[in-house]
Formats: structure tokens, sequence, C-alpha cells
């Protein structure tokens, strides 16, 4: 692994403050797609979320679980309510020091985005992509929360992203261990997102682990990994 930026590409904390029959677009410097209409003239809600970004990290040892890595470049919101397909919303937006929903300072880049939703128990999905345009880059962090909208009052959401799981850095503590006799040696494992950021925290999926030697004489201490803390600790027997 010898990509030093180490962020966390995990959580996103957003703040969302609905206001009932506002509609509210994607404002200057984002780029909305175009929500479906919803049905029995049901007005949505506009929903402000605030994203923050960390500036590139000059040391290799910096980890900071609460944060998105820094190499994230665009962000979309899937609104969707359950049994009800017509009250759904997609909104995509570029996070860049050039977007004009968003402002630069030396902790990093803090966007302010509107995302729409019908009132009522809405699933939010996020994406956080390493590229300004969709398709063109890959998704490094996801997130799903169910929420109860009221369109007559503010409310607050919170959504954990977790890390998408790429590549994986495998090594033993003793490569070379001894053999006939009983022994353990520790196993290093570091799991990374497509541009090489070391995920600290949740997977968005929990990754197998397996050892080829089907004759016995190996086993793992672990088999499986849901997140960062589970890599701690495993061991080669």
């Amino acid at each position: 692994m010898t990509r030093s930026n180490t962020m966390r590409a995990l959580a996103l904390v957003s703040t969302v403050a609905l206001l009932a029959g506002c509609g509210g677009g994607a404002g200057a410097g984002g780029s909305l797609g175009l929500p479906t209409q919803p049905v029995n003239n049901a007005k949505p809600a506009s929903a402000t979320f605030i994203v923050k970004i960390p500036a590139k990290a000059s040391s290799s040892s910096t980890r900071r679980p609460h944060y998105i890595t820094s190499n994230v470049k665009s962000i979309d919101f899937t609104v969707a309510q359950p049994g009800n397909a017509a009250l759904g919303f997609y909104t995509f937006y570029t996070l860049t020091s050039q977007s004009n929903n968003c402002t630069t300072s030396a902790s990093g880049l803090t966007c302010s985005l509107q995302v729409q939703a019908a009132p009522g128990t809405d699933t939010f999905t996020v994406n956080l992509y390493d590229a300004t345009e969709p398709g063109q880059g890959f998704i490094v962090a996801t997130g799903f929360v169910s929420a109860t909208i009221s369109a007559q009052s503010s409310n607050t959401i919170t959504i954990i992203t977790d890390g998408v799981p790429t590549l994986a850095n495998i090594g033993l503590g003793n490569p070379y261990p001894s053999t006939g006799t009983a022994t353990s040696t520790p196993v290093t494992l570091n799991i990374a997102d497509a541009d090489g950021d070391i995920i600290v925290g949740s997977y968005d999926m929990p990754l197998a682990l397996t050892d080829s030697d089907t004759s016995g004489a190996t086993t793992l201490s672990k088999t499986s990994l849901a997140q960062a803390s589970d890599a701690t600790g495993v061991t080669l027997n």
C-alpha cells in the first residue's frame, strides 16, 4: 500500500432542514438529476445536507475516523418511499473548490447540498465517487438510512457511509515459520478503496478470508471481516 493518504472514507454526517412545499434544485454549481413527479400532488420538502471533505493528509499516519476520504469529488443521493415508486428523487453533485455550493478552508471542503424528499418514511442512499462525473470513477463509500420526514418541522439525519473494499495488502509477521511444530504468526491486513486509501471502519459488505491450504495443516483465526477492527489480531496457525 503506497498511498500516503489514509483518511477514512466512512462517515458522512448530514444535517437536514426540511421546508414544507419548497421545491429546490441543486443550485449554482450543482448537477441535478431530474426527479420523478410525486403522485397525489404531494409537495416535496427541501433537505440540506452538509458534507465535509478533508484536505489531503501530509502524513501517512493520519487517520480521522469521522471524515470522508479526501479523494471524494462527487456525490449522489437516491431518495425513495417504500411502496410508492412515484415518490422518488435523484440528485447528483460535483464536489470541488470550483462548485458554488462548496467553500474551501485549510481543513478541507465544506459543501451545502439541497436534496428533495417526500414527507413520510423515506430511504436515503448516498454514494461517494472519486470522479467529478457519474460513471467515470469508482464508488469509494456508500451508505443507507431510513428516516421519517416531517414537512412541518426541521429534521436531522445522520448517514454513516461504509468504505467499499477494492484493494488488499496482506502480509505475514513471520514469512518463514517453523515446520513440524505448532506455531502461529500474525497476519497483517490493510483493506483499501479503489484509490488506495485504507478504510478505517466498516465495509459495505463482509469480506471472506480464506486459506488456500486444504490439507488442514494451517488455519486462520478469523474467516470473515466486517470492519477494519476485525483485521487486527488475525493469526495464521
